[in-house]
């Protein structure tokens, strides 16, 4: 009698873990393979298993820019918008987050032109005007930057360059100049996760799912359908390799990214640093929503770096 009772446990629990994997294994897919239009889903679909990814739209560019494409991660051709200000103008390479694309970065560009910056501003791989319909959460992203950064320094030839990465785009910059050998002048990371498992975490909580074991396979997943590990997605641990000044921001309300996972990256970085706490700025809307704090500590921190 026990050994059955013991048997039935081990298959009820044998049966949910391999429901729990089943429904990680989709979340994770819809999570990295981005589809060219959201389809319809009913409501106990994405609750189940989580929301379609599709491209968005870029905006018309609201100046005149030059539009190329730039080879990146495994040939992908990466729409790249770049605008000169002046010849040899210090030049920011803009990076865009998760499933969004270069429309988020306009209203900083705008602003860095007004200052006399160049600016340079790719779709990844995957999102907006690119080729490509997986992400990676900045592993393979990384390889974008390395390539659309040094055309862009080749074709402007700016007296200093810097990197602004905002969520994903900032992960993919900490590996580029951590672990890639990529240069900058300076770098600014505006509300990027530590790690993608405690992103995924996150992302759980504000669904109200456990964080084990859901968040942990769905991360599992999201790696194994892109062909990466996504537990090695560490900003934190990428920062490590960085040594030009960098500038670390998170608003104080971000629910995708703590001001205790900001300070771990900020704490592991190699070279000159600044942190920047915007109390009750929420993920991706410092400038946005917050715009005299985002000049006080971005401006002064280009100033102070780029020549």
């Amino acid at each position: 009698m026990r050994k059955k009772l013991l048997g039935g446990i081990f298959l009820a629990l044998a049966v949910a873990f391999s429901l729990f994997n089943v429904v990680a294994w989709e979340q994770g897919r819809r999570a990295s393979h981005i589809l060219p239009q959201h389809p319809a889903q009913s409501g106990w679909d994405r609750a189940l298993f989580g929301a379609y990814t599709s491209k968005r739209k870029n905006d018309p560019l609201p100046w005149p820019a030059m539009r190329t494409k730039v080879l990146g991660w495994q040939g992908s051709k990466l729409d790249l918008v770049v605008v000169e200000k002046a010849k040899g103008a210090p030049l920011v390479v803009l990076l865009h987050g998760y499933l969004d694309n270069k429309t988020l970065m306009f209203p900083i560009a705008s602003e860095l032109l007004s200052r006399g910056y160049s600016v340079a501003i790719p779709d990844f791989h995957g999102h907006g005007d690119s080729e490509g319909w997986t992400t990676s959460m900045g592993y393979h992203e990384a390889e974008d930057v390395v390539a659309v950064t040094r055309f862009a320094r080749e074709l402007l030839a700016p007296r200093s360059l810097a990197i602004y990465g905002v969520s994903m785009g900032g992960a993919a910059a900490c590996r580029a100049l951590g672990s890639l050998s990529l240069t900058a002048d300076a770098l600014v990371l505006d509300g990027v996760y530590d790690r993608f498992a405690n992103a995924v975490a996150h992302t759980a909580r504000l669904q109200g799912l456990p964080v084990w074991p859901t968040a942990t396979l769905a991360a599992f997943w999201i790696g194994q359908g892109g062909g990466y590990n996504a537990f090695a997605v560490d900003p934190a641990q990428w920062a490590k390799g960085i040594s030009v000044p960098c500038l670390v921001m998170v608003g104080t309300a971000d629910n995708r990214v703590s001001v205790e996972e900001t300070k771990r990256i900020f704490e592991s970085l190699a070279g000159p640093k600044r942190l920047a706490l915007i109390p009750g700025a929420g993920h991706a809307e410092l400038y946005d929503h917050f715009r005299e704090p985002w000049r006080e500590s971005v401006l002064v921190f280009l100033k102070a770096y780029l020549r």
